[in-house]
């Protein structure tokens, strides 16, 4: 019985192992990628009905007032 459950364990933790590494090297990869992301796109400026400003991915603000989200844009690019 012993021998049983030596190899019992011994299997879980090569099985854990095989699980778990490949997971975290995805995840640190993702990461990495999501990173340089934010360098190349720095900021996103979408002049349309709805104005959006994005840094990255993520959304800073939303402007349905046209007006300011045309000084906005206006801004970004320098036109002002």
């Amino acid at each position: 019985p012993k021998g049983k459950k030596w190899a019992v364990s011994v299997g879980m933790v090569v099985a854990t192992y095989l699980i778990v590494v490949p997971i975290s090297n995805l995840v640190i990869l993702s990461l990495m990628e999501s990173n340089s992301d934010l360098d190349s796109d720095y900021e996103t400026v979408i002049c349309g009905d709805r104005k959006t400003i994005i840094y990255g991915d993520d959304p800073i603000w939303d402007l349905p007032d046209t007006q300011a989200a045309l000084e906005i844009c206006d801004r970004a690019y320098g036109r002002s």
